[in-house]
């Protein structure tokens, strides 16, 4: 994935925002945050599903969210 998300995954994650503020559950938008753009190693040949690779990239990345949340 690139900088042009796909409208499908944009409006994906909008209704999945729009469900977690409806029930005080926390979200957050990694397309939005541009996690994968200019990395395209990380994205199956799908053009949507992480490799291996970007699972691991994502674990990364959302541990410190995860320990922000747990700390508040």
């Amino acid at each position: 994935m690139d900088a042009d998300v796909p409208p499908s995954i944009i409006n994906d994650n909008a209704a999945i925002a729009a469900a977690a503020s409806a029930t005080g559950v926390g979200y957050f938008d990694a397309a939005a945050a541009g996690w994968f753009a200019d990395a395209p190693d990380l994205i199956g040949a799908d053009g949507v599903h992480p490799t291996d690779d970007g699972h691991a990239y994502l674990a990364e990345k959302m541990l410190p969210l995860f320990e922000q949340l747990a700390s508040s």
